[in-house]
């Protein structure tokens, strides 16, 4: 499978320097494009996501439909290639392509053919099949119907619907992709560590949690698009949450203080979001080896003493992604 790398590291970080924006809302810090000219002149990111779904030999799926016993099920390969159009969803909380609107501009691709050039109504359902029960959003496009999995209950060996499964009678308002697996082409899961910062001052809270890359290539930067490098947060049994993109995250030098006392100032990454009576959550992927060089690790950060924008060139890895 190729990987697209459109441009260049150094490119897209001039380009980013020239042409981003920064919207704050709520807290929530979102980058969008301030670039001049007229839309039609500019190429529009787009991010190219697939899953594993089963598609479903019936035309039409509408609202409490139900899906027969016995109904054959075959395996295929979704790809959304989604254009990049800015925040969206409830107080434009969401950066697309995170997620899908019903009408929303998008091309939908089964086994490699075309189906839709917009997203179809998704409607809930727990498919009852000979691999146990699915659980996930059916939609119907192109002559067929097809139900893309949650990222926790994927499609395993299922062939056929063993007891007859009805669809939810209202639409999905909002779909989370990494909840029902579309990640980027080509990505695989990559483990790493992040320092997770709840409130300020001397009561501020400190946890080390579980973050998984996805990046096709691996190495940050090489994408235009908000949706093809994600930090995703491992969900119960086995799915995946919310996912941050690498335009959430702001370049920035830390200076944070090591259980040995010593004050040491690295590259890192953070994400802060802040909602109304609540404290300001900052997740802070740091520079590993800064860390160690100073004989500490991110599990011996007992304060983070300052956080100030900085452009630099931490790769993944640095942060702490190794695989």
């Amino acid at each position: 499978m190729s990987i697209r790398i459109p441009h260049t590291v150094d490119h897209l970080r001039a380009r980013r320097r020239l042409t981003a924006g920064l919207v704050t809302l709520a807290g929530l810090t979102l980058a969008v494009s301030t670039e001049a000219g007229p839309a039609s002149a500019q190429s529009v990111p787009t991010a190219e996501l697939e899953t594993a779904v089963l598609r479903i030999p019936i035309a039409r799926l509408g609202s409490g439909a139900r899906i027969p016993a016995g109904t054959a099920l075959t395996a295929a390969t979704l790809r959304t290639s989604d254009p990049d159009s800015g925040p969206q969803g409830l107080l434009g909380i969401y950066l697309d392509p995170t997620q899908l609107l019903r009408g929303e501009v998008v091309t939908l691709s089964v086994n490699g053919t075309r189906i839709a050039t917009a997203m179809p109504e998704l409607r809930a359902v727990a498919l009852q099949t000979d691999a146990g029960a699915i659980r996930g959003l059916a939609f119907s496009a192109g002559g067929a119907s097809y139900v893309i999995p949650q990222s926790s209950t994927p499609i395993g060996n299922a062939s056929r619907v063993t007891t007859t499964s009805q669809l939810n009678t209202v639409t999905a308002a909002i779909t989370i992709t990494s909840q029902y697996g579309l990640l980027p082409v080509g990505a695989t899961a990559v483990q790493g560590k992040a320092l997770i910062v709840s409130g300020s001052g001397p009561s501020a809270t400190r946890t080390i949690a579980t973050r998984l890359l996805f990046d096709a290539d691996g190495v940050r930067g090489t994408s235009d698009s908000a949706g093809e490098e994600l930090i995703v947060t491992p969900a119960p049994a086995g799915g995946l949450g919310l996912a941050r993109t690498r335009f959430h995250f702001q370049e920035v030098a830390v200076t944070v203080q090591l259980a040995n006392g010593a004050l040491v100032t690295v590259n890192g990454l953070v994400d802060s979001i802040t909602a109304a009576y609540s404290p300001t959550v900052s997740t802070f992927l740091l520079d590993s080896a800064g860390l160690a060089g100073a004989g500490g690790s991110l599990d011996s950060v007992t304060a983070v003493i300052a956080s100030t924008p900085v452009d630099h060139n931490a790769n993944w890895s640095a942060l702490g992604f190794n695989g």
